[in-house]
C-alpha cells in the first residue's frame, strides 16, 4: 500500500513549490487528467486553451466557449486554435446545438483546410446538418428500470411504450425520423 501511495504522489507533478510550469501543464493536458489540470490552474492564469478544456470537460460551457474563442481570436490558424475548435465542437454537440456544432466544424474546415481529417469529418458531420437545436423545455427525474445486464430498456415517449437500445457511454442517442413519429399504443 505505501509504495502505491508514493507511486501516485510521483505521478502527480508537484505544484506546491510555486506556479505550475509551462511543461507541467502540458502534460497534464496531453494526459487528460482534467482533475489535476483543473487544481494545477487553481489561482493561477495558466493557458486560455488548458482553462477553456477544463471548462469544458467539467460542463462549465459558458467558461469554456469565452475562453475558446479568445484562443482562436488571438492567434486563428495555431495548433492551439484547432485544438480550440475541437473543444468547441465538443461542447455545441453534448449540448445539442447542432447549428452552432456545425458552424464550428465549417469555420475550422476553412481555417485549416490542408488537415488530412477533413474530408471524414465533413461525412461524420453530414447527418447533423439541418437538424433543430436541441432543446430542454422541462426536465425532472426519471428512473429506467431494466434487467441487471440488459441492454434494452422500456420507455414512455408522449405516453406511448417503446424498447430501446440503452448505451450509457453515448454522447448522443439517435433515433430515426420515422421511428420518432410512429404512432404508440398508450401505457396502460
Amino acid at each position: 500500500m505505501r509504495t502505491l501511495i508514493c507511486a501516485l504522489l510521483l505521478a502527480v507533478p508537484s505544484m506546491a513549490d510555486g506556479p505550475p510550469t509551462d511543461s507541467q501543464l502540458k502534460s497534464l493536458y496531453e494526459s487528460g487528467r482534467w482533475t489535476d489540470l483543473f487544481e494545477a490552474l487553481q489561482g493561477h492564469e495558466g493557458p486560455a486553451l488548458y482553462r477553456g478544456a477544463v471548462a469544458a470537460v467539467f460542463n462549465e460551457d459558458r467558461v469554456a466557449e469565452r475562453l475558446l474563442r479568445s484562443v482562436i481570436a488571438s492567434d486563428p490558424h495555431s495548433e492551439e486554435a484547432y485544438q480550440a475548435y475541437e473543444w468547441l465542437a465538443h461542447v455545441y454537440f453534448r449540448t445539442g446545438r447542432y447549428r452552432q456544432f456545425i458552424a464550428d466544424m465549417e469555420a475550422r474546415w476553412a481555417a485549416f483546410p490542408d488537415k488530412g481529417e477533413t474530408g471524414n469529418e465533413r461525412v461524420a458531420v453530414a447527418g447533423f446538418r439541418g437538424l433543430p437545436d436541441q432543446v430542454t423545455t422541462k426536465a425532472k427525474p426519471a428512473k429506467l428500470p431494466h434487467e441487471t445486464g440488459e441492454i434494452f430498456i422500456p420507455i414512455s415517449i408522449n405516453h406511448g411504450s417503446a424498447t430501446f437500445f440503452f448505451d450509457t457511454g453515448a454522447w448522443v442517442n439517435c433515433i430515426s425520423e420515422s421511428e420518432g413519429k410512429a404512432p404508440r399504443p398508450r401505457d396502460p
